[in-house]
């Protein structure tokens, strides 16, 4: 019988060739979209809101998540202090096991405190992007302002994907943060320099 690690990756095996299979089909059956006409100030009414929404749901993140976890983050931090201090009375009286010894408790303890932050980056990314794919189910999207498929008499399947990768697009870009989107607004305002820099050589 297989193990567990055997029986899983049997399954995502299958689960991705049946998705495979389902995209293939959809695929053959699927019709060319076009998209609407992009200028700059269309892409900043589209990504402004999602900025403020972003911004709004990092002020709300920090609140919560800092009165979650904040506290044992200050323990952390107040016993690398302790620790320190305990290196440097080590260090004044030239013991240097315990030197050696504190040493390895800091580097132990910074550690920990690393995996700590990690996890709360891991949850604060997943609270986010759980929160971005609700803010996109009820309507708030990325790409359907942008492509033009209205009249395009869509099959129900292709508008189902549509649907489907406009919302986990959406929500993966409010999940990013509001950094993440004025990066993206930043690249596109340096490509249009550009563009316009080398029409005018």
């Amino acid at each position: 019988m297989p193990s567990g690690g055997i029986r899983y990756g049997i399954i995502i095996s299958i689960w991705v060739l049946l998705t495979v299979i389902f995209i293939t089909v959809e695929g053959l059956k699927s019709k060319p979209l076009s998209f609407n006409s992009i200028t700059a100030d269309g892409v900043f009414k589209l990504l402004t809101p999602l900025f403020l929404i972003a911004l709004f749901l990092e002020r709300a993140q920090e609140v919560f998540i800092s009165a979650w976890r904040g506290l044992d983050a200050e323990k952390f931090k107040e016993k690398l202090k302790q620790l320190k201090r305990e290196k440097e009375r080590a260090v004044e009286g030239g013991d240097s096991t315990k030197i050696d010894s504190v040493i390895q408790k800091i580097q132990s303890s910074r550690d920990s405190q690393s995996l700590y932050k990690a996890k709360t980056a891991q949850l604060a990314f997943f609270s986010g992007t759980s929160i971005g794919l609700l803010i996109s189910l009820v309507g708030i999207r990325v790409l359907n302002p942008i492509v033009n498929h209205a009249h395009a008499g869509l099959e129900s399947g292709q508008l189902w994907a549509f649907n489907f990768l406009d919302i986990f697009l959406t929500a993966g870009l409010i999940g990013g943060g509001a950094e993440g989107i004025h990066r993206v607004l930043a690249t596109f305002t340096n490509f249009l320099d550009k563009s316009r820099e080398k029409m005018n050589k």
